[in-house]
């Protein structure tokens, strides 16, 4: 029984067998390392731990230094009807700047349009299209156009390396969907992800989403069927 006593505890390894007796150069090196040995790899612990906090600390000042704007765009829509469409980060509301354009153009517009109309009706039954109401359809189809005009020229404010172009998400066949990423270095509280006017199935109109600067970036704008934001119903509005 004083043996057990008397022997050292058995010091596992790793792989859970006893260690060597080797374990008992520690105790010499006590001595042989008085502070120089010991203060080295100390000194050295620290560096170890303040490079990667130095290693952090870039990575969390690199954020700051992207656009203020980083937004993934997607298309989703039947590709028959819209296969890809151009898109641009504006400044500004181009809702609010297309019914201010309306209202200044409403006046020379109607001055014209009846005389648009009957052309664009002679048009139609002159080709042969198959319509119930052809003066109707040719009015729808001038109205349009003088719509999508407006609305089109709020592209005018960028230039063309600001524009890109976005594919339908169902081209991709895959499980990533096909998209776009725009980036703005603007300053400013809020900017659109803005489209030209286009048709989408019984639907003509635009998309206008707004994007907040506080949103966590990059953010993401999905254009579908609910987004599209009717034109027509803008124009009826200031018309009458």
């Amino acid at each position: 029984m004083a043996e057990p006593r008397n022997k050292r505890p058995v010091l596992l390894g790793p792989s859970g067998q006893p260690l060597p007796p080797a374990p008992a150069p520690p105790p010499a090196a006590e001595p042989a390392a008085p502070a120089e040995p010991e203060s080295p790899p100390a000194a050295d612990a620290p560096a170890a731990e303040s490079e990667p906090a130095s290693a952090e600390a870039p990575k969390e000042a690199e954020a700051p230094k992207g656009p203020p704007y980083q937004v993934r765009v997607a298309l989703d829509v039947d590709p028959r009807h819209i296969p890809a469409t151009l898109v641009v980060l504006l400044p500004f509301d181009p809702n609010e700047a297309y019914r201010t354009r309306v209202e200044a153009a409403r006046d020379q517009f109607f001055k014209s349009r009846d005389t648009l109309i009957a052309s664009a009706e002679a048009s139609i039954r002159a080709q042969g299209v198959k319509v119930n109401d052809p003066r109707r359809a040719a009015a729808g189809m001038i109205e349009r156009q003088f719509m999508a005009q407006v609305w089109d020229s709020a592209f005018g404010a960028v230039s063309g390396a600001q524009v890109g172009l976005v594919f339908a998400a169902a081209l991709s066949g895959g499980e990533q969907a096909i998209g776009t990423m725009l980036m703005s270095p603007f300053d400013g509280g809020r900017m659109w992800v803005t489209t030209r006017a286009t048709v989408l199935g019984d639907r003509f109109g635009a998309w206008a989403m707004p994007i907040q600067k506080r949103d966590p970036m990059p953010a993401t704008a999905i254009l579908n069927r609910d987004a599209l934001a009717p034109l027509r119903m803008n124009f009826a509005r200031i018309r009458v």
